[in-house]
């Protein structure tokens, strides 16, 4: 949750403007979120609002035009313009700025749903959290079609014949079709840290590691304690 916070504080107070490094940023995001217990407050508010616009969008029969306005203006529009972003999602900056803004550059250019949908979000301070209520809608699209996207760490980049193969095993036993994303961690050694949801399946070399000095340690507390019990009845 600090590394998420950290890059909303980035966006909001101008200090990213490359647009290579707003796409790096954003790929984060989509991880993060992935691997953010939903119990956790920003992704619970991604996904509260997320729900309530696809709820909307279902009933008006229009829910893949407005997440395709909404995966446009998260990637294309504020990829462009990185300043506009940065002026939605920083706090400083007073509503109805941000109102007249949305009214001058984004209304009229997509559908009045999306259009109430940012204005709501406008008025309750929640712009910030645009990209991830973008990438929550996605995902709720994703589990109505029989589908998860899952965040697949390994100490290297897998090959495709590798992330096939986990796919086929993940198909089977979720009896959904995952979205694999790889994110390569160094730090892991070997294996794989699968992300599914809230749920952390650790099958890493590092995990393993871990477990074993444990171990030891646990070992080595209560050799030592039999020792003094030992040693405290001869006495």
């Amino acid at each position: 949750m600090e590394q998420m916070a950290t890059l909303s504080e980035m966006v909001s107070k101008g200090k990213v403007t490359n647009p290579a490094e707003l796409s790096r940023i954003e790929k984060l995001y989509e991880e993060i979120l992935l691997e953010t217990s939903p119990n956790r407050l920003a992704a619970r508010v991604a996904a509260i609002y997320a729900e309530s616009l696809l709820s909307v969008a279902n009933a008006r029969g229009n829910a893949l035009e407005v997440g395709d306005e909404l995966d446009s203006l998260v990637h294309s529009v504020f990829t462009r313009s990185p300043e506009l972003e940065m002026f939605l999602a920083n706090p400083a900056v007073h509503r109805k700025r941000k109102l007249a803004v949305i009214d001058k550059a984004i209304a009229g250019h997509c559908s009045p749903l999306l259009e109430d949908f940012l204005k709501l979000l406008c008025k309750h301070d929640r712009l910030a959290h645009l990209r991830l209520i973008a990438v929550s809608y996605q995902a709720l699209r994703d589990r109505a079609a029989g589908q998860q996207r899952i965040l697949v760490e390994s100490a290297v980049p897998m090959t495709d014949e590798q992330l096939d193969h986990l796919k086929v095993m993940l198909a089977k036993a979720l009896n959904e079709t995952p979205i694999l994303i790889n994110r390569v961690r160094p730090e892991l050694l070997g294996g794989v840290q699968l992300h599914v949801g809230d749920k952390v399946y650790d099958m890493t070399v590092r995990y393993r590691l871990d477990a074993l000095r444990t171990q030891f340690l646990a070992r080595g507390s209560h050799e030592i304690q039999t020792r003094r019990d030992r040693f405290s009845s001869n006495v």
